[in-house]
C-alpha cells in the first residue's frame, strides 16, 4: 500500500499544477505521463490488496444508466486526480478503499424550472432543494444539443428563460460489480417526487410555471469515472408558454409543502388538479384551457362522488361556494363563476371548439380567473388536512 501511495504522490507531483485532471476512462493517458510510469503504476496497483480487485470490475451509475469497465490505468488516474484535490496521495488511497467498502455513492436529479426564480436555496424536502439555476449550469453536451433552450416559449414568442431548478440528492448502491448489468431505466420514484414538489410551486403564484427538462447523473467526486448525465423529458412539459421568471414567496411555498405532506387521504386527485392547473395556465387555445380547468374542478370537487353528469355542474358550484364563500353574496358569485367555467369545459369537450365570443377578452379573463379559483380551492382543501364531507359542507356544517 505504501509503495502505491509513494508512486501516486510522485506521479501527481510530475504533472503541471495548472493542468486540469478529469475523471474519464483512460485518464492516465491524458496526463502526459511516460509509458514507463503507466506500467509502474498499473503494476503496483494490481498488487495492492483489495484495491487491485477493482481492475476486474465495472462501475455503475444511478439506475445503471452508465456501466463503465474499470482497468489497471483508470484507477491510478483517479487516485492521481484525487491526490491533487485532497492534497495527499495517502488520503486519496484511503478514500477509494472506503468507497469500495461502503459501495454507495451519490447522484443528482435536476428538474429545470421556468417561470420562477429564487435568490437562495429553499429546502423542499430532506434531500430536495429549489435553487437558483441558469443556462450556464446546464451540462455542456445538453447545451450543444439544445442550442436555443429547451423548446418552451414565452407569450412574446421568445425562448423561455429559466432561473431555478429542483435538485434531489440521491444515494445509490451498488457502485461496483463483476458483471456489465443492464440499465434499470429511469429513477422513476425520484422523478415522481421531484415532479410533485416542482408542481406545488404553482400553488404559491398565479404565474405560469413549468418543468422544462430533467437530467440525472453521478455527482460523487470519489468515483473513479464521472460519466455524462442522462436527460429526461416529457412532451407535455413544453406545451404552451410560460411567464418570465418571477421571485417566489419562500414562506408560502414552505407552508404549501407542509400542508401537502400532512394531507390525510388519497392524493392522486390533488396531483391531477395541480397538473391540470399548471397546464391550463400554459395553454394557448381557450378550448384547451377550458377543458383543463374543468377537469381540475371536477377532480377536486367531485372526489369520492359517483354523481351522474347532469348534476355535476350544480354540485361543483355549490361545493366551491361553501368551501370559499364567507357570505351569501360571495357564495352566489363563486357558484356562478364555477358554472360558467364548467359550461366552457363542456362546450370545448363536446363540440371540440368554443364558439366565437362577442367579447374575447372577457372569456380570457374568465379562464384566467378560473385557474386562480382552482388554486384557491385546492389550498382550502389542503388547509382542512383531508377531503371534506360534502354532505355536511353544503349544509353549512363546515
Amino acid at each position: 500500500m505504501q509503495e502505491l501511495v509513494a508512486a501516486i504522490a510522485a506521479a501527481e507531483a510530475a504533472i503541471p499544477k495548472d493542468k486540469v485532471l478529469k475523471a474519464y476512462p483512460g485518464g492516465t493517458r491524458q496526463m502526459g505521463l511516460s509509458e514507463e510510469t503507466y506500467e509502474a503504476l498499473a503494476s503496483l496497483y494490481l498488487r495492492t490488496a483489495k484495491l487491485g480487485d477493482l481492475a476486474r470490475r465495472y462501475q455503475y451509475g444511478l439506475a445503471r444508466h452508465q456501466v463503465s469497465r474499470l482497468d489497471e490505468y483508470t484507477i491510478p488516474a483517479s487516485l492521481i486526480r484525487r491526490a491533487r484535490v485532497l492534497g495527499s496521495a495517502e488520503a486519496a488511497v484511503a478514500e477509494l478503499a472506503d468507497l469500495m467498502e461502503q459501495d454507495q455513492a451519490s447522484a443528482e436529479l435536476v428538474a429545470v424550472i421556468a417561470g420562477v426564480s429564487v435568490e437562495a436555496p429553499v429546502q423542499l424536502a430532506p434531500d430536495v432543494q429549489l435553487i437558483p439555476f441558469g443556462w450556464t449550469q446546464v451540462p455542456d453536451w445538453m447545451r450543444r444539443i439544445d442550442r436555443t433552450g429547451f423548446g418552451l416559449m414565452t407569450r412574446q414568442f421568445v425562448d423561455a428563460p429559466f432561473a431555478a431548478a429542483v435538485v434531489k440528492r440521491i444515494q445509490f448502491s451498488p457502485v461496483f460489480g463483476m458483471e456489465s448489468q443492464p440499465a434499470e431505466g429511469v429513477p422513476a420514484e425520484d422523478i415522481l417526487e421531484v415532479t410533485d414538489l416542482a408542481m406545488c410551486i404553482a400553488l404559491t403564484t398565479t404565474r405560469v410555471v413549468s418543468i422544462v427538462r430533467m437530467y440525472w447523473g453521478d455527482d460523487d467526486p470519489r468515483l473513479p469515472i464521472i460519466t455524462e448525465p442522462v436527460a429526461y423529458g416529457d412532451p407535455q412539459w413544453v406545451e404552451g408558454s410560460v411567464d418570465e421568471p418571477a421571485p417566489i414567496d419562500d414562506a408560502k411555498l414552505t407552508e404549501v409543502l407542509q400542508l401537502f405532506s400532512k394531507f390525510v387521504g388519497a392524493t392522486d386527485s390533488l396531483k391531477l388538479v395541480i397538473k391540470r392547473l399548471n397546464r391550463s395556465r400554459r395553454m394557448w387555445r381557450d378550448e384547451d384551457r377550458a377543458i383543463d380547468v374543468g377537469v381540475a374542478l371536477e377532480a377536486l370537487l367531485m372526489h369520492g362522488d359517483s354523481t351522474s353528469n347532469q348534476e355535476i355542474n350544480f354540485k361543483l358550484g355549490i361545493r366551491a361556494a361553501w368551501l370559499l364563500g364567507k357570505t351569501i353574496d360571495e357564495r352566489v358569485e363563486i357558484a356562478k363563476q364555477v358554472r360558467d367555467l364548467y359550461q366552457l369545459r363542456s362546450d370545448a369537450a363536446h363540440q371540440g371548439k368554443l364558439e366565437r365570443a362577442k367579447d374575447i377578452l372577457a372569456r380570457e379573463i374568465t379562464l384566467s380567473d378560473g385557474a386562480d379559483l382552482v388554486g384557491r380551492l385546492l389550498l382550502a382543501i389542503l388547509e382542512r388536512g383531508g377531503w371534506p364531507d360534502w354532505r355536511v359542507l353544503v349544509l353549512g356544517g363546515g
